[in-house]
């Protein structure tokens, strides 16, 4: 008897704005200091933008759908 294949679990990031958990393939992505940080949505990636400008740090690049 043959089992249907077990779908594979899709790797997940934290969002650095809002701590949820989503799929790597969905996340939006910004370079920042070295380093990767993904967001769940625009919305977030704007909230952390506006307290990153806040407390006087630059963005290394522009948002990225991955």
């Amino acid at each position: 008897m043959e089992y249907p294949a077990k779908p594979h679990d899709e790797e997940k990031v934290a969002c650095a704005s809002c701590m949820k958990d989503i799929p790597l393939s969905a996340a939006i992505s910004s370079e920042a200091a070295g380093y990767t940080v993904y967001f769940c949505g625009t919305d977030c990636f704007s909230e952390w933008n506006r307290q990153a400008e806040r407390s006087g740090l630059k963005q290394a690049g522009e948002h990225q759908s991955r």
